[in-house]
């Protein structure tokens, strides 16, 4: 989304804030499921980077248990 820290961080934003505002409370008042992911009010997959055993090692190297 068009936020100050992705655009710090030099991206450009694929998303207005608007377009996002409808997902917001979705998932509190509908009955989605729950741990889903979602691209606004449809259920979604998350990147394909997200499910790679490889990338998730450096994220929990880096937090800890």
């Amino acid at each position: 989304m068009d936020r100050a820290m992705v655009r710090e961080g030099g991206i450009t934003p694929l998303h207005a804030v608007a377009d996002g505002a409808s997902g917001v409370p979705a998932p509190a008042t509908r009955d989605l499921g729950s741990g889903g992911c979602f691209d606004s009010t449809t259920p979604a997959r998350t990147d394909a980077a997200a499910y790679d055993p490889k990338v998730r090692e450096r994220p929990a190297a880096v937090t800890g248990p």
